[in-house]
């Protein structure tokens, strides 16, 4: 009944900050309202969340898992026609629609994981390598059906599209399209495209239909002699190079 008891006062306490986030901002809400609102002392707050950030933490990371199974969900469900990077694409998108619904409380969550630390840390790392083991299952399959590199180190691989993630969704969140989910799932398909070029199966050269001429064949140039090495031009006597000495047509023959 205690367990009971107090996972009814964490929901309670998770519901009404998400409300007075929502409604006031994250600034503007105080930790007494949420008591309020929640129907608990003031106190009682503390006991789940050191401050306002853990709660907003706290918010989010129930949302997050639940958002982390729909994406899976989608790859899933998605069509067979698409290629590997369109439905890492639509997968991921699902955090972009609901980002989009409360894009500055969104960034303040996201700004805030980086530096969480204690149980709500703890929790945060352990959801982020539930989505990358995800990730890595995905990325395996896709290996087997020969969409990858059969040397592809997608452990790796998953690291790098999850940064690739969290650059494109922090960039999103600060520009004037933070409202605009389909903007956002647009970049990422782009950038999901530029590095899934790397990774794609490498095309075997084919043969030449024309082999190459061998040495025995090679047509000999116009230097060489066919069966003899290549000659050097034949010297000129310097004699010949020299002025003839004939008189020249104004001269006269000299008299004895």
């Amino acid at each position: 009944m205690r367990e009971r008891s107090k996972r009814k006062t964490l929901a309670a306490v998770r519901d009404a900050a998400w409300a007075l986030f929502v409604e006031k901002g994250f600034d503007r809400a105080t930790t007494r309202e949420i008591a309020e609102r929640a129907g608990v002392a003031a106190g009682t707050v503390f006991v789940h969340a050191r401050d306002k950030e853990e709660l907003l933490v706290l918010v989010f990371q129930e949302r997050v898992s639940t958002a982390f199974e729909r994406v899976f969900e989608a790859i899933v469900a998605s069509s067979a026609e698409l290629t590997l990077t369109e439905r890492l694409a639509q997968a991921f998108g699902v955090f972009f629609d609901d980002y989009s619904r409360q894009p500055e409380l969104a960034l303040r969550f996201l700004l805030a994981t980086i530096t969480i630390s204690g149980a709500y840390g703890a929790e945060q790392r352990a959801v982020e390598a539930r989505f990358l083991a995800g990730i890595e299952a995905t990325l395996e399959s896709a290996r087997e059906r020969g969409e990858t590199r059969e040397d592809l180190d997608v452990r790796a691989y998953a690291r790098n599209l999850f940064a690739i993630y969290r650059f494109t969704v922090f960039r999103w969140l600060t520009s004037e399209e933070r409202r605009d989910a389909a903007a956002g799932r647009a970049t990422l398909a782009g950038a999901f495209s530029v590095a899934h070029l790397g990774a794609r199966p490498r095309v075997k050269k084919r043969a030449s239909l024309v082999p190459e001429p061998r040495e025995s064949d090679r047509a000999p140039r116009a230097t060489e002699r066919p069966g003899k090495k290549s000659l050097a031009p034949p010297r000129v006597p310097t004699d010949l190079l020299r002025p003839s000495q004939a008189p020249r047509a104004t001269e006269r023959p000299k008299k004895k």
